[in-house]
């Protein structure tokens, strides 16, 4: 009966295994990061990302900056545009935000901080890996996103930036080189 009431054995395996199972998809999601944020300290090009689905491929950016701040927030066929952000002092964050928001990463703070006391909305989920982010957008219709151009794959569409792909010259979307 005990092992009915604990969930068995395989409920006590699995129960065994999650804390080493967690640590190691942690320790992956850091390396991810780490690798991330030194790509784009090199001052790579960051791409914007949907899934391939979207009709999208091409955007201006001031229509980016309305979506991410969430002042237009449905795509044309009327669907909620769903947004995935970078960790707030990610490099990749800051230099969407600079690129893009023309803000600082405190502006940025502020911003939310004040919509959400207005009740005007909650900023964007964050996420701090380029391959959780991929998978998302890969599997959700309705998610933009961006992460550093390297690793955007063949899983999701590279949007065109004000008429640029990246590593083209005069890219807009870039992280300063430290």
């Amino acid at each position: 009966m005990r092992r009915e009431a604990d969930g068995g054995a395989i409920g006590g395996l699995l129960r065994s295994r999650t804390p080493a199972l967690l640590a190691l998809t942690l320790a992956l999601a850091a390396l991810a990061g780490a690798r991330n944020a030194a790509a784009t300290a090199e001052g790579g090009a960051i791409a914007v990302i949907v899934h391939p689905d979207n009709p999208l491929t091409r955007i201006s950016l001031t229509e980016l900056r309305a979506i991410l701040l969430r002042q237009k927030d449905r795509w044309p066929n009327g669907n909620p545009i769903r947004i995935l952000n970078w960790e707030a002092n990610s490099a990749t964050r800051v230099a969407v935000d600079q690129a893009v928001l023309k803000m600082s990463p405190e502006r940025v703070a502020a911003y939310w901080v004040d919509r959400r006391i207005r009740g005007l909305g909650t900023p964007p989920r964050s996420i701090n890996s380029a391959q959780l982010i991929e998978g998302i957008v890969e599997r959700n219709t309705d998610f933009i996103s961006y992460l550093p151009a390297h690793q955007a794959g063949a899983r999701v569409k590279t949007l065109i930036i004000d008429g640029k792909q990246p590593g083209e010259t005069l890219y807009p979307i870039k992280a300063q080189a430290q």
